[in-house]
């Protein structure tokens, strides 16, 4: 006898995190959004989001994350400095309880963890 079962079907959440552009004094600048609340970020904190936001589930190297920076190489200067800034978002998304984690992968970058 075959019974027949029901799947219950994956929720599709929202991401918590959005970026946008918004022109302030007449400038172009990014604005970050975490739970629908404007978070107060540098505009370098939400370029690197941003980058890591778009290859969410990937990982970004070092380089790639050190050019947003305008660091030319990825160096252990280069790198501890980009650990400050990845510290900060890392924080910020904890403190608005965010779907998402940001992971290191040793010797080679960061990527942004979450749902999809």
């Amino acid at each position: 006898m075959l019974r027949n079962y029901q799947v219950r079907k994956k929720r599709k959440f929202r991401c918590c995190i959005r970026i946008e552009s918004a022109k302030e004094n007449g400038q172009l600048k990014l604005v970050l959004f975490i739970k629908g609340h404007r978070v107060e970020a540098s505009q370098k904190h939400t370029a690197l989001l941003a980058c890591l936001h778009k290859n969410q589930g990937h990982v970004v190297s070092y380089k790639q994350l050190g050019l947003i920076l305008g660091h030319k190489a990825a160096q252990a200067q280069q790198i501890h400095i980009l650990r400050q800034y990845v510290l900060w978002i890392s924080k910020t998304l904890a403190a608005h309880r965010a779907l998402c984690i940001l992971a290191v992968a040793p010797g080679i970058g960061y990527v942004l963890c979450g749902h999809k």
